[in-house]
């Protein structure tokens, strides 16, 4: 890509703010298109906890999910104003998404101009795992909003030496740990490496330092008003640390970026471009702006990137929920080697970024779908047949247990049970009648106990799957069938692997025999 001066070019306000609008359209209409919803993860706990707070019986609870006020009371409030449905609960997420789109903007405004600007939040709103995690009632697109408004201000504080917005800068990282202490930790490090390499530090930072207390100090008080204990999260993040097996490489992020795109898509690739033509047009001062500003957003945006890389990588946090944390700089970069290419380069660019963008966005919400299908099934058998119990596995009790909170219409009758339930109660022989779905997408996936059948099969006979209960298919759902019925021209692995990834596997539908009793565990 050449570099010639397009950054030069003046844009008006007004003509910047259109632009500008018409993408937040974009983002919100592609984010409602392919809506995901259930999965059957943390969004669970997310919406009881929501649930006890709309209720005014705030839950105690010593799962970490549970005590990230900054998901749950936003989600609550949202399913005030909005009602207590589906979309209601993932409103709140969906906007953090849109507005870091804006966010995205004012950064890329500030290291090279408002072009620069326009085409971050452009890549932002197409990005595939931001669609994703907008509609999923997970913690993940507040955290990204946070952290990237602290980043934002922090820039500000560099560039014009203010109090404010140092303070501002601090307040939202300790957001962010209202979220998912976790990011604030992460921000944390990384800036310390910034100022510690670049010799940053000065009195004016006590003010970041300032907000962060206030708002680590506000949830500490809301611990020990509802929980009794003021430290009562940290000790909950001990324990649960305890328990992260971590089993993936600390190449994980560099993998998922350059190589496994189906979250990014070609993102990184493009923000490497910008990273070159930056280095190369060192010093130049960007649309207008004054050159000594546009350094500073330009390290404290590197240290964003590359930081939060390392942080990440040398943490147990491997998980593509997080590239959220830097998917933002990404988009800067990246928009940044779009405002300075060529026409044809540009437009070229761009409809391989569009078309691969919404092309693995739909494969997402496909995959969610396909993977969560059997649970769905599972409630709706359970729904036809309430006067018998009813088991599952950990999907299909965790989707039994959202649409209860969802208030979703449902006959009387007792919640799903789990596979270990039915273990236990065939052992005591106690069971007279049940059923029982067995769902192969999501065997032992919370509790690696559910896979193994060995003993419960003795007691169980195969029965007829009943017709028209599946929900109509999504749009990535169809997209996804498509995509199947091309593989069969494919080679029997790749299609096979296609197939895995988004063809749901059939599930089997059991009847418990009357008082069969196995025998007990050794």
């Amino acid at each position: 890509m050449a570099a010639p001066n397009y950054l030069a070019r003046p844009m008006s306000t007004q003509q910047a703010l259109s632009w500008l609008c018409l993408i937040l359209l974009l983002a919100l209409l592609l984010r409602c298109a392919l809506w995901v919803g259930f999965m059957g993860s943390d969004e669970v706990t997310y919406l009881q906890s929501a649930m006890g707070v709309l209720s005014g019986e705030w839950p105690r609870s010593d799962y970490i999910g549970a005590l990230r006020y900054g998901v749950n009371i936003p989600m609550a409030a949202m399913m005030a104003l909005a009602g207590v449905s589906e979309s209601g609960a993932a409103l709140w997420g969906l906007s953090c998404s849109v507005l870091e789109v804006a966010v995205v903007f004012a950064l890329g405004r500030q290291l090279a101009g408002v072009r620069t600007g326009l085409f971050a939040a452009l890549l932002l709103a197409l990005m595939p795992v931001h669609v994703h995690f907008a509609t999923r009632m997970m913690a993940d697109p507040a955290l990204g909003l946070f952290v990237s408004v602290g980043m934002w201000m922090l820039v500000l504080a560099e560039q014009r030496s203010s109090h404010l917005h140092y303070l501002l800068s601090g307040l939202a990282f300790g957001a962010a740990y209202w979220v998912k202490e976790s990011g604030m930790y992460v921000s944390l490090i990384a800036l310390t490496g910034y100022a510690l390499v670049l010799r940053r530090f000065h009195w004016r930072w006590a003010w970041l330092v300032l907000g962060l207390l206030l708002m680590v100090g506000g949830n500490m008080l809301l611990m020990w008003v509802v929980q009794g204990d003021p430290l009562h999260i940290q000790r909950s993040i001990q324990r649960s640390m305890g328990r992260i097996v971590e089993n993936t490489s600390r190449f994980f992020y560099l993998k998922s970026l350059l190589l496994d795109v189906r979250h990014i898509g070609l993102s990184a690739w493009l923000a490497l471009c910008g990273l070159l033509l930056i280095w190369r047009a060192r010093g130049t001062p960007a649309d207008g702006a004054d050159a000594g500003a546009a350094a500073v957003a330009r390290r404290l945006q590197l240290t964003w990137l590359f930081g939060f890389l390392l942080v990440l990588s040398a943490l147990p946090l491997r998980q593509h929920n997080y590239m959220l944390l830097f998917a933002a700089p990404l988009a800067v970069f990246g928009g940044y080697a779009l405002a300075v290419a060529t026409v044809r380069v540009r437009s070229l660019a761009l409809a391989v970024m569009l078309g691969s963008g919404l092309v693995l966005a739909l494969l997402q919400q496909a995959s969610v779908r396909t993977f969560s299908a059997n649970a769905h099934l599972a409630v709706a058998i359970a729904n036809q047949r309430p006067d018998a119990p009813f088991f599952g596995s950990t999907g299909a009790v965790r989707a039994d247990q959202y649409t209860a909170l969802l208030h979703q219409l449902r006959p009387a009758r007792e919640p799903i049970q789990g596979l270990a339930s039915l273990d236990r109660q065939l052992r005591e022989g106690a069971l007279q009648n049940g059923w029982v779905l067995r769902d192969p997408m999501t065997e032992g996936w919370g509790d690696p106990a559910d896979a193994d059948w060995s003993a419960r099969l003795q007691c169980l006979e195969v029965q007829a799957m009943p017709g028209g209960l599946l929900p109509e298919l999504s749009a990535g759902e169809r997209f996804a069938g498509q995509l199947v019925a091309v593989a069969a021209v494919l080679p029997a692995g790749a299609k096979a692997a296609l197939e895995r990834l988004l063809k749901p596997r059939e599930a089997l539908l059991f009847r418990v025999m009357p008082a069969c009793r196995l025998a007990p565990a050794s």
